[in-house]
């Protein structure tokens, strides 16, 4: 085993879960194996001090490593995850496994992505977890880790697809696709001497052992849509324990990112108030979305998202068609359940809304702090007094987004309401709002909001919110 020199890494570099199999000739078995033990070549290197929130090293090593058969070089990361880090995945993964697929081809080039779908195979035994992206803050951490280990756009990586292997369990000889220019994959757990689990790339003739925590990255690519195929690999069975790890893909493409268009100043409310203060209105200016919504596309159809400023200082923006009915209506749907994601096209709808909602307040997807659910039911007649103070009481970010999931009348209450603006927003689906709400300690003008109840029925809608600014792995 050849290890180079350690080179410090300032850690870490989204699509279906789509393994991408080998069309090539059955690849033969290395005759010499170069077996890489991350515990060893980091044998009597400190790792450095710990960051005390995710007990990893605040600058990560890794090592450079090759096989008995020369070829590209990987990079071994043994200390990329802490312990709590670790446990938090596997309890993520709980109840949530399903049979891993496999795609059926390989993309030629990136048009050709809708010929590629997913299947079971006996090539692939092993059981799936896929995360969402930004799922809870450790996720996003680890997310951010991967994209600066990777040196590439936090925007490409795929959702975080978790693996666990049964004794017997295994993926055979495959690529990972040259739509994917690089792949980390990370070790959950140890599994016992001798036991298998290994990684082994069979045209560099290099085998990794799985250890707890580390993680290994490689290149599959030679260049744009040129794919490497001596870095095919297999996942082999472990003997008698489980091992579980993460798949984490870079793309080549963006993974439905969506991005403002048009321009920010198409509305302008006067309301006739006075902006600073938190006086009450007494007279309303009404937005209804379906006025505004005309040939304004739906961000399903497209990459941009049309936001509307209809104030400036607070500042509040419309998205009049920030979901399509029937995006609105499968995420109604979810609300009955408690949020319970049972598919992947569930789990993508719940990403895509919460990248459209950053982008409506402008703030990164790592600032993400809180997604709520809402759904609203008439309630006794209360003071509209009691309902503003309720409302101010922030707990959580300073920029929230608010997407309607359904119709009401517009006499049928469960508006949206900014008391200062004396303006308010009708409830139609796919409509959503953003604001700069009050936070303890930020300062600057912020939109005090009312989120009425309805008169009768029940409203259904999303809140998203986001901090001032994101944290740090």
């Amino acid at each position: 085993m050849a290890a180079a020199a350690e080179q410090p890494s300032q850690s870490a570099g989204e699509a279906l879960e789509q393994e991408a199999l080998a069309d090539s000739p059955q690849v033969e078995e290395p005759t010499e194996i170069a077996i890489v033990d991350p515990v060893e070549i980091a044998a009597g290197d400190e790792p450095g001090e710990l960051d005390p929130r995710s007990g990893v090293p605040k600058v990560l090593k890794a090592y450079s490593v090759t096989g008995a058969n020369g070829g590209p070089r990987l990079a071994v990361v043994p200390h990329f995850l802490g312990e709590a880090e670790i446990e938090h995945l596997l309890a993520l993964a709980e109840g949530c496994w399903e049979p891993s697929e496999v795609g059926t081809g390989v993309y030629r080039s990136a048009d050709e992505s809708k010929d590629l779908f997913n299947t079971l195979s006996f090539r692939r035994t092993s059981y799936s977890c896929m995360l969402e992206p930004f799922q809870t803050s450790i996720v996003t951490s680890i997310e951010h880790r991967l994209a600066r280990l990777a040196g590439i756009d936090l925007d490409y990586l795929e959702p975080l697809n978790m693996v666990r292997y049964a004794p017997g369990q295994l993926f055979k000889t495959h690529h990972d696709g040259r739509f994917r220019p690089k792949t980390v994959f990370i070790y959950l757990n140890d599994l016992p001497e001798g036991d298998g689990g290994e990684t082994l790339f069979p045209e560099l003739g290099l085998q990794i052992v799985p250890r707890r925590g580390c993680a290994v990255m490689w290149a599959n690519v030679l260049g744009p849509q040129q794919d490497d195929r001596r870095m095919v690999h297999q996942g082999l069975p472990p003997r008698s324990a489980v091992k579980y790890g993460v798949n984490c893909f870079f793309n080549d493409k963006k993974m439905k990112a969506y991005r403002l268009a048009g321009t920010d100043t198409d509305l302008r409310v006067d309301s006739g108030l006075p902006v600073p203060g938190a006086g009450i209105a007494t007279r309303w200016r009404t937005l209804d979305a379906t006025e505004l919504r005309a040939g304004v596309p739906d961000a399903l159809a497209s990459d941009q998202l049309r936001r509307l400023q209809v104030a400036e200082a607070p500042p509040v923006w419309l998205a009049p068609a920030l979901l399509s009915r029937g995006e609105a209506a499968v995420l109604a749907a979810l609300a009955d359940t408690g949020m319970q994601l049972e598919d992947l096209q569930q789990r993508e709808l719940v990403a895509a809304l919460q990248r459209r909602m950053s982008a409506l307040v402008g703030r990164p997807l790592e600032c993400l702090e809180r997604v709520e659910v809402s759904r609203r039911g008439p309630r006794a007649q209360t003071c509209e007094h009691q309902l503003q103070e309720e409302a101010y009481r922030a707990k959580f970010g300073s920029w929230t987004a608010f997407v309607f999931l359904n119709d009401l009348d517009e006499d049928g209450g469960g508006e949206l309401r900014f008391p200062q603006l004396g303006l308010q927003v009708l409830a139609r689906a796919g409509c959503a709002a953003g604001w700069r709400g009050p936070r303890a300690g930020v300062g600057g003008p912020c939109a005090m909001h009312l989120a009425m109840p309805p008169k009768f029925g029940e409203r259904y809608g999303v809140f998203c919110m986001f901090r001032e600014a994101a944290t740090t792995s």
